[in-house]
């Protein structure tokens, strides 16, 4: 069984799609508001620190996975449990981050400091997200690229037992390139859909986030970004737990209903109160 060259055509829609939704945003918005690009590389920068170190590699590996191996195990199998974890956990992660980073850029603050960080934070989830990012696509690229290469599947894991792998590695391998040889273009397709709908979402909180921040906008606003965080990463915690009722076509539903409930609010908070000046 080989991965088949209309799934492989499907990353890289995928990858192209994202990449090209990236750099569409930074030209439409590059033209319309003032920002600074090192905003937006700290935007970037607050993503991957508090996503891909901070929480990825610290809290979900060491604080939950190795100090509380009980609390771990629970989280992973239980989906009641996961589900309020991934909910609250990247809610509160993506607000502080985004927070940070409109504190540490309001020195050289623009009014469009906030498209600024919001560009540089999706950015940096369109790409380097651990289930999302463009980089976990093409490693699933490069990965069907050696399994094609070798004849199949089964031809890559006797390479494998060849290299004397562990026979636990070798069966995990087994389900990840069964699951691969599974996907198709629609797949893809349909990922990338999603994936730009949360990243809508994304921009608009750091939009809402930057202008209470800045004081530009009711400072009551940052505390309703924390539930608000929640409820956007909700549907997703929902479906990878397997509990989304009506499957993919609610799920996308629920996700085209949260972005543009996001979206819709930072317009109109940007419409009103973009061009105040900063307030310390």
């Amino acid at each position: 069984m080989t991965v088949g060259a209309a799934s492989i055509a499907g990353m890289w829609i995928y990858i192209v799609a994202v990449l090209a939704a990236i750099v569409a945003v930074f030209w439409i918005f590059g033209h319309r508001v003032e920002m600074n690009l090192s905003t937006m590389i700290l935007g970037a920068i607050a993503y991957f620190v508090f996503d891909t170190i901070l929480l990825a590699m610290v809290f979900d590996n060491i604080v939950v996975g190795t100090f509380s191996r009980g609390l771990y195990d629970t989280i992973t199998t239980n989906p009641m449990v996961f589900v309020p974890y991934y909910a609250i956990t990247r809610g509160l992660f993506y607000m502080l981050g985004m927070y940070i980073a409109t504190r540490m850029s309001m020195r050289s603050d623009t009014p469009g400091g906030g498209v600024a960080i919001a560009i540089g934070f999706t950015a940096g989830f369109g790409i380097m997200n651990r289930n999302h990012g463009i980089w976990t696509v093409f490693q699933a690229w490069r990965t069907a690229h050696a399994v094609n290469a070798q004849g199949g599947v089964d031809a890559y894991l006797a390479l494998m037992r060849a290299e004397e792998a562990e026979a636990e590695d070798i069966e995990s391998m087994r389900v990840s390139l069964d699951a691969l040889c599974d996907t198709t273009l629609g797949y893809y397709i349909v990922n990338v859909v999603e994936v730009l709908l949360i990243m809508g979402a994304l921009f608009a909180m750091a939009v809402i986030i930057h202008l209470a921040v800045t004081r530009r906008a009711p400072y009551r606003y940052l505390g309703l970004s924390v539930p608000m965080y929640m409820v956007v990463m909700l549907p997703t915690a929902v479906m990878l737990a397997g509990l989304m009722p009506g499957g993919r076509a609610v799920y996308d539903v629920l996700l085209a209903a949260v972005c543009g409930g996001t979206i819709a609010l930072a317009a109109v908070l940007a419409k009103k109160y973009m061009k105040n000046p900063m307030k310390w």
